[in-house]
């Protein structure tokens, strides 16, 4: 999946209010970032995790930025894993526009 514009690098403090996560980016600034899954996301909120963000230029948000995905080792080594709920939801429309599931070509 490629995303609009390139991801911002972050680490990962805490997560509360279910929909806010605090983040520390690379200049050692904490900021304040929406979290699109309402989930517990057991094992994906650790701190110090590396955590990659997008930001918005949509003046209506709160937050403009977005918690995407993180890196975490879950016991197979580090992998990245997408938090945002709503990205699958792109993944499948651009898969079926461009024709990558055959059963459902036509």
């Amino acid at each position: 999946m490629r995303f609009a514009t390139p991801l911002i690098p972050a680490t990962f403090v805490r997560r509360y209010k279910r929909f806010m996560a605090d983040v520390v980016l690379e200049p050692g600034d904490m900021i304040t970032v929406h979290v699109a899954n309402p989930d517990a996301m057991t094992g994906l909120d650790r701190p110090f995790a590396q955590a990659w963000l997008s930001g918005s230029d949509d003046p209506l948000p709160n937050l403009p930025i977005t918690w995407e995905l993180v890196e975490v080792d879950l016991g197979s080594g580090p992998e990245l894993v997408g938090l945002n709920s709503v990205r699958p939801v792109d993944l499948v429309a651009d898969a079926l526009a461009a024709g990558l599931i055959p059963e459902l070509r036509n």
